[in-house]
C-alpha cells in the first residue's frame, strides 16, 4: 500500500529523507566549486583514476588539513589517500553521523615512512602530527618533538614492521624515531603509530631514508621488557616442531639504542609431556629443543636471571606429516 506521495508506509520519515537528499547531491555534486576528480589510492595497491570528490581547504592557513564530501555512490573510508594533484592526502576523520555521504577530514602527506625488510624497500606516504606553524603558505618551521603520532593506511606491508623499529625522516635535518604503538582497529583502514625520537645508527642509510635495524627480520620475534624500554629478540619465530627434528632457538637481550646486553637466561619448557622432547642449553643464548612425541602446544619459558623477568613463546611438537 502506497502512501499520498507515492511512497510505501513502511519507509521510516529519515530513509526518505536521506533518499531525496542523496538524489539532490548526485544531481548537483559536480556544479559545485570544490569538486575534483583525483586518483584514489587502495590499500592493496590498486588506484582509481577520475574519483569523485569535493575538497575544500581549511580556512585557517596554519591547519594542513582539508574538508571533503564523497560523491553518494563513491564511498571513502579512514586511511584512504589520493593524489589530488598538488598534495597527497589521508582521510583520517568521519563524519559517522551523515547518513546521505561520506563527509570529513584529510591531512596532507608530510613524509614518508620508509623501510627495508628482506632486502625490499618498502615505501608509504604518511602525516606526521608534530607541533608546527605556517610562515607563509607553502612553508612550515617544525618544531622536533620527543614522541610524534603518524597516519598512513593500512595495507598488507605493514605486517613486515615490527615494534621497536626504527625510521628515518626529514629532508635536511634527518631524525630517526622509534616505532613504540601501533594502532590500526579503532579507525579501520588507518593505522596510528606512535613514534618516540630514537638515537641514529652509523648504519643507517640517511641519504635515502631507511634505518639500520639490525636485530628485526621476518624470523625474529620481539617482545618487551617490562621492567625498562629495552626488548628482546627470539629467533626462528616459526613454532612448530616436528618429530624426530631439532630447532635451535636464540634469544637477545637489547637496549632502546639497539645495543647488546649481556644477560643470563634460564629456559623451561610449559605444558607439554615432559617424554615429549629434549631440551639443552648449548649456550647461554641458545637452546635446542627436539620433538620426541607429538603431544601438541605449550610455550619455551626464557627467564632473564639479571632482571628478574620471564616471558614466553609458542611451540608446537607435530607428526611428520
Amino acid at each position: 500500500m502506497e502512501n499520498f506521495n507515492g511512497l510505501y508506509n513502511t519507509d521510516s520519515f529519515s530513509d526518505r529523507f536521506s533518499s531525496k537528499a542523496k538524489d539532490r547531491l548526485r544531481r548537483t555534486f559536480k556544479r559545485d566549486t570544490s569538486y575534483r576528480e583525483v586518483i584514489k589510492y587502495n590499500s592493496d595497491g590498486t588506484t582509481v583514476a577520475n574519483f569523485p570528490i569535493q575538497i575544500s581547504n581549511s580556512s585557517n592557513r596554519q591547519n594542513k588539513y582539508k574538508n571533503f564530501i564523497a560523491h553518494p555512490d563513491y564511498p571513502v573510508d579512514y586511511g584512504d589517500t589520493f593524489d589530488i594533484g598538488d598534495a597527497i592526502v589521508i582521510v583520517t576523520e568521519i563524519n559517522e553521523n551523515n547518513k546521505i555521504s561520506d563527509d570529513g577530514l584529510m591531512w596532507q602527506c608530510n613524509d614518508t615512512l620508509k623501510w627495508k625488510h628482506n632486502g625490499e624497500v618498502f615505501t608509504q606516504d604518511c602525516f606526521i602530527d608534530g607541533k608546527a606553524y605556517s610562515t607563509n603558505n607553502t612553508e612550515d618551521i617544525r618544531i622536533v618533538n620527543s614522541k610524534v603520532e603518524l597516519y598512513t593506511q593500512m595495507t598488507d606491508n605493514l605486517k613486515n614492521i615490527d615494534i621497536n623499529q626504527d625510521f628515518i625522516f626529514g629532508n635536511y635535518f634527518k631524525r630517526v624515531y622509534k616505532l613504540i604503538a601501533i594502532d590500526d582497529s579503532t579507525k579501520d583502514g588507518l593505522a596510528v603509530m606512535t613514534m618516540e625520537l630514537g638515537q641514529s645508527s652509523d648504519n643507517d642509510n640517511l641519504e635515502d631514508n631507511i634505518a639500520d635495524n639490525p636485530n628485526i627480520d621476518s624470523d625474529t620475534i620481539v617482545i618487551e621488557s617490562t621492567i625498562d624500554d629495552s626488548y628482546y629478540t627470539v629467533k626462528p619465530a616459526t613454532s612448530e616442531i616436528k618429530v624426530g627434528t631439532t630447532v635451535l632457538f636464540e634469544t637477545r637481550h637489547y637496549d632502546s639504542s639497539n645495543n647488546e646486553i649481556l644477560s643470563e637466561f634460564d629456559y623451561n619448557v610449559l605444558n607439554i609431556t615432559p617424554a615429549d622432547y629434549e631440551l639443552v642449553e648449548v649456550d647461554n643464548n641458545n637452546v635446542s629443543i627436539k620433538a620426541i612425541g607429538d603431544s601438541g602446544s605449550g610455550q619455551l619459558e626464557i627467564t632473564n636471571t639479571d632482571y628478574v623477568e620471564s616471558f614466553t613463546v609458542d611451540i608446537t611438537l607435530t607428526g611428520l606429516w
